[in-house]
């Protein structure tokens, strides 16, 4: 059940265009349940576009068309239900959340001390992450592990008119590739550049480390506009803006705070069966012997899987079925394949059918 602060939330976020495409739905859904939600919907829309950035009305003009809505706001009408809450109760909410905008679009100045020279535009997605690493996927399917209490802040249009982010915290990338449009990150007092590789990114005071995973970066510091490239297996660290000074990475674990309170690795590692498959394809050979070659696939996005146990089961032409099993001695690395090939001592019997399925794994937990 949601709470009134988070309704009111959903109110400002929709009309900031800062919904996900489930959430926008939703609303919509309600929107369009009928006509008195639509005219609500559409006055208060007015009043945020009227007093945006971009003001288009006199101040005047806006606070007459606030005082004409709240008074509709205020008639009488019947009681019905969206997410738990009454309409009248809802109007109040959207009331609270446009006056409070409205005031902080109207002054410049005090919206300038909220942002403390951070204004996020209403055309910029923004993204926190609480008490818990949020993942995120980008419009151009790049992938970003969020750490607690980081921001990212992406503009609605990324990657139709370049792929640019600012990051305040710390997160790590895997970046789609595309050549012709450069992925760009810039923290408060560094920028980087790469068209496809993975990188941790953290900004720690007035510090900020890059650390390379795949492929090469180029790391500025914004007091010093000398690129420097760091590869996989490199880091670099800028100090206050100034060129970074790269070396060597000896820290094997240094992403390894993806793993630390995330829900999402908490799911891999409590169903590891569920994040493998195994595909393959079965033959006789010239000795009449069952060959089963396959690879074993994970889909999980940090957990690294060990032990994984094949069940294979087949059929003889009485009808009566065999289980063997396969024990892989390799860990399936998170999002990565393991091949496999397994003989039958089947020799004397015309196997019928053959099914090869994941029967256990463990989580590979020695490198978290």
């Amino acid at each position: 059940m949601r709470s009134d602060q988070e309704r009111l939330k959903l109110v400002a976020a929709y009309l900031s265009g800062q919904l996900d495409a489930a959430e926008r739905n939703d609303f919509e859904l309600w929107i369009n349940a009928s006509p008195e939600h639509q005219r609500i919907f559409e006055e208060a829309s007015r009043i945020w576009e009227n007093s945006g950035a971009k003001l288009r009305l006199p101040v005047d003009e806006t606070d007459r068309l606030w005082l004409e809505l709240k008074s509709r706001m205020e008639q009488p009408e019947k009681v019905f239900s969206l997410w738990g809450m009454s309409a009248t109760t809802l109007k109040v909410a959207a009331s609270v959340v446009l006056v409070s905008l409205i005031t902080y679009f109207l002054w410049p100045d005090t919206r300038q001390q909220l942002a403390s020279d951070k204004t996020t535009s209403l055309d910029d997605i923004s993204v926190s992450a609480g008490d818990h690493v949020a993942t995120i996927y980008l419009p151009d399917s790049s992938r970003v592990w969020l750490n607690v209490n980081s921001r990212l802040t992406y503009a609605k249009n990324f990657g139709q008119a370049g792929r640019r982010a600012s990051l305040e915290g710390e997160a790590f990338f895997e970046v789609t590739p595309d050549k012709h449009s450069p992925f760009t990150v810039a923290t408060q007092t560094t920028l980087v550049t790469v068209v496809g590789t993975a990188f941790n990114l953290r900004q720690q005071g007035s510090d900020v480390t890059l650390t390379v995973s795949e492929g090469e970066v180029q790391f500025s510091g914004k007091n010093n506009e000398q690129k420097v490239a760091v590869k996989a297996g490199e880091k670099a660290v800028s100090a206050n803006g100034s060129e970074p000074a790269r070396s060597k990475n000896d820290d094997t674990h240094f992403e390894a705070w993806r793993r630390a309170s995330n829900p999402e690795f908490e799911k891999e590692k409590l169903d590891p069966a569920a994040y493998l498959t195994a595909r393959y394809t079965w033959r006789k050979n010239a000795i009449n012997q069952s060959v089963i070659e396959g690879t074993v696939t994970s889909k999980a996005a940090l957990a690294d899987y060990r032990d994984v146990v094949l069940k294979i089961t087949y059929l003889k032409p009485n009808g009566s079925r065999n289980t063997v099993r396969l024990k892989i001695d390799e860990t399936v690395k998170a999002g990565a394949r393991v091949n496999f090939q397994k003989r039958l001592f089947d020799i004397f019997t015309n196997t019928r059918s053959l099914e090869v399925e994941i029967e256990s794994a463990a989580v590979a937990t020695s490198v978290y």
